[in-house]
This record gives structure tokens, C-alpha cells and sequence, in this order.
């Protein structure tokens, strides 16, 4: 639920398309679809299979071969999700440091 609320904070300053901007898109996409990537084929290449925008942040990429992959881990043991449990938080508070213009709206 957090990140679609995040992703809901930050529609209205049209923040410019950014391969960071598409990772928020497709984590929030995983949140809304039981915490699971789900890529539809309008985000899709037809000829390559993979994503047509880039969606990196730090050092993770989102792929088309994360379909179905957990957003996050249940539990430390859990090594078949994307994200750990803490990678949400760092995320967030990250975000804000590729779109200056967030800030200075909030003061």
C-alpha cells in the first residue's frame, strides 16, 4: 500500500521520464498486482521481448524476466524476491534525490 501511495503523491508534478521514474512505475505496478510483476504488453518491445523503457535504480534493473518474481521478500530466507525488505524504505528516501523539484514543493 505505500508504494501505490507514493506513487499517487508524485502524478501531479509530471516529473520528467527517467529510467528511475519507470522502476517506480513497475514496483508500484508489482504492489497493485498481489506484489507481483506483471508486465503487460503495451510496456513491451515486439521485436526484442524486453522492456521498452529502461527501469534501473542504483543497482537494480527491472527485466521482462522478472514476470511473476515477488516484489518483496516475506522473510530473510527468501532469496526468490526482487527486493528486501528494507530496499522499499531506501528506495523512497532515494527517489527524492533524482527529482530535486519534489522537494522544494514540499517546503
Amino acid at each position: 500500500m505505500t508504494i501505490i501511495v507514493a506513487w499517487e503523491r508524485i502524478l501531479p508534478y509530471k516529473l520528467p521520464d527517467k529510467p528511475v521514474l519507470q522502476f517506480f512505475r513497475h514496483i508500484r505496478n508489482a504492489a497493485a498486482h498481489n506484489g507481483k510483476f506483471d508486465f503487460k504488453k503495451k510496456v513491451i518491445d515486439y521485436q526484442s521481448g524486453e522492456l521498452l523503457k529502461d527501469a534501473t535504480w542504483n543497482s537494480f534493473e527491472i527485466k521482462v524476466a522478472d514476470q511473476d518474481m515477488p516484489l518483496i521478500a516475506r522473510h530473510k530466507q527468501d532469496k526468490a524476491a526482487f527486493w528486501d525488505q528494507g530496499d522499499l524504505v531506501e528506495f523512497l528516501l532515494d527517489f527524492e534525490n533524482h527529482y530535486p523539484e519534489i522537494k522544494s514543493a514540499l517546503v
